[in-house]
Protein backbone atom coordinates (compact mmCIF):
# COMPACT_ATOMS: atom_id res chain seq x y z
CA UNK A 1 0.00 0.00 0.00
CA UNK A 2 1.57 3.19 -1.09
CA UNK A 3 0.99 5.92 1.49
CA UNK A 4 0.85 3.69 4.57
CA UNK A 5 4.13 1.93 3.93
CA UNK A 6 2.42 -1.47 4.14
CA UNK A 7 2.80 -4.10 1.42
CA UNK A 8 0.01 -4.32 -1.14
CA UNK A 9 -0.45 -8.03 -0.38
CA UNK A 10 -0.97 -9.31 3.14
CA UNK A 11 -1.50 -12.73 4.64
CA UNK A 12 -4.01 -12.71 7.50
CA UNK A 13 -4.82 -15.97 9.28
CA UNK A 14 -3.46 -17.94 6.32
CA UNK A 15 -5.49 -16.05 3.70
CA UNK A 16 -3.87 -13.75 1.12
CA UNK A 17 -5.34 -10.31 0.43
CA UNK A 18 -4.58 -7.61 -2.13
CA UNK A 19 -4.93 -4.16 -0.58
CA UNK A 20 -5.26 -1.11 -2.83
CA UNK A 21 -5.24 2.41 -1.42
CA UNK A 22 -6.84 5.38 -3.14
CA UNK A 23 -7.55 8.80 -1.65
CA UNK A 24 -9.58 7.98 1.44
CA UNK A 25 -10.47 4.45 0.35
CA UNK A 26 -9.01 1.00 0.94
CA UNK A 27 -10.04 -1.84 -1.41
CA UNK A 28 -9.54 -5.40 -0.14
CA UNK A 29 -9.51 -8.32 -2.59
CA UNK A 30 -9.47 -11.85 -1.19
CA UNK A 31 -6.97 -13.79 -3.28
CA UNK A 32 -7.34 -17.20 -1.61
CA UNK A 33 -10.96 -17.27 -0.46
CA UNK A 34 -13.66 -19.71 -1.56
CA UNK A 35 -14.67 -17.06 -4.11
CA UNK A 36 -11.30 -15.64 -5.26
CA UNK A 37 -11.50 -11.96 -6.11
CA UNK A 38 -14.32 -11.35 -3.62
CA UNK A 39 -13.71 -8.57 -1.13
CA UNK A 40 -14.81 -5.29 0.33
CA UNK A 41 -13.94 -1.61 0.47
CA UNK A 42 -13.62 0.85 3.30
CA UNK A 43 -14.21 4.54 2.69
CA UNK A 44 -12.54 6.79 5.25
CA UNK A 45 -14.05 10.10 6.26
CA UNK A 46 -10.69 11.83 5.82
CA UNK A 47 -9.14 11.38 2.36
CA UNK A 48 -5.70 11.90 3.91
CA UNK A 49 -6.18 9.24 6.62
CA UNK A 50 -3.85 6.25 6.66
CA UNK A 51 -4.68 2.97 8.36
CA UNK A 52 -2.04 1.06 10.30
CA UNK A 53 -1.24 -2.56 9.49
CA UNK A 54 -3.00 -3.59 12.72
CA UNK A 55 -6.16 -1.71 11.69
CA UNK A 56 -6.09 -3.27 8.22
CA UNK A 57 -5.65 -6.77 9.66
CA UNK A 58 -8.53 -6.21 12.13
CA UNK A 59 -10.80 -5.11 9.28
CA UNK A 60 -9.90 -8.19 7.25
CA UNK A 61 -10.46 -10.52 10.23
CA UNK A 62 -13.84 -8.92 10.93
CA UNK A 63 -14.87 -9.38 7.29
CA UNK A 64 -13.73 -13.03 7.27
CA UNK A 65 -15.63 -13.74 10.49
CA UNK A 66 -18.87 -12.71 8.75
CA UNK A 67 -18.33 -14.77 5.59
CA UNK A 68 -20.32 -17.99 5.19
CA UNK A 69 -17.65 -20.70 4.85
CA UNK A 70 -19.85 -22.71 2.49
CA UNK A 71 -20.53 -19.93 -0.03
CA UNK A 72 -17.49 -17.72 0.53
CA UNK A 73 -19.78 -14.68 0.61
CA UNK A 74 -21.57 -12.59 3.22
CA UNK A 75 -25.08 -13.85 3.92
Amino acid sequence: MESSGLPNQLTVDGERWQVTVRAGQYDFTWLTGVAPGYGFASLLSDAEAVLSRDQVERMIREFMSNVNPETGHLD
